[in-house]
């Protein structure tokens, strides 16, 4: 192999490390939002999306929110969402302390979670949680952090969750604890 062969592949290989480093470690300036400018913001915010059918699927509530065009991301201040798995009434409710959407259906809640179900038959009640993830397409939500569950008569603790926002189905992932509360009248 000639000395021209040799420094050919080492260029190659070097452009092939450094495009990969660039993909994992993407620009800090691309992904943080809160080193731009938002190009759209509201204060007050009350917004409802609706299906093809005209049907409410959410409501969203904000006491301010900004959003960022270039990355179509939507960042918000004490969020509340009621969601509409059907076309009736709204089942759930959450609200935080800020929560980040990415191309309005992926939203992610931070801070002080609560889950609550508004239906008046329901095994769960409360949902308590320090980070939510919630797919407002596919109407699901998840966590992999310490979830509290409150029913009528007990309480489940647990790492990691997930649940169906249409079926009222969640799952806890692994360390579940339960207290069930026996009152008596």
């Amino acid at each position: 192999m000639s000395t021209q062969n040799i420094v050919i592949i080492v260029l190659l290989a070097g452009a092939g490390l450094l495009w990969g480093w660039l993909n994992l470690h993407p620009d800090d300036s691309q992904t943080n939002t809160s080193s731009q400018s938002p190009d759209f913001t509201a204060s007050e915010l009350y917004t409802v999306s609706y299906d093809k059918l005209g049907n409410v699927q959410y409501r969203v509530y904000a006491d301010s929110m900004k959003y960022y065009e270039k990355s179509q991301t939507s960042s918000f201040e004490s969020p509340r969402i009621l969601i509409y798995p059907g076309p009736q009434r709204p089942i759930w409710q959450i609200v935080s302390r800020t929560a980040n959407a990415y191309k309005q259906n992926l939203v992610t809640f931070h801070k002080d979670v609560v889950i609550k179900n508004l239906s008046n038959d329901g095994y769960i009640q409360d949902l308590l949680t320090s980070l939510l993830h919630v797919n407002l397409t596919e109407q699901t939500m998840s966590t992999d952090q310490k979830v509290t569950v409150v029913g009528p008569q007990y309480d489940q603790i647990g790492i990691g969750m997930h649940g169906s926002l249409a079926t009222e189905v969640v799952t806890l992932h692994r360390d579940i604890n339960a207290v069930y509360h026996n009152e008596q009248n």
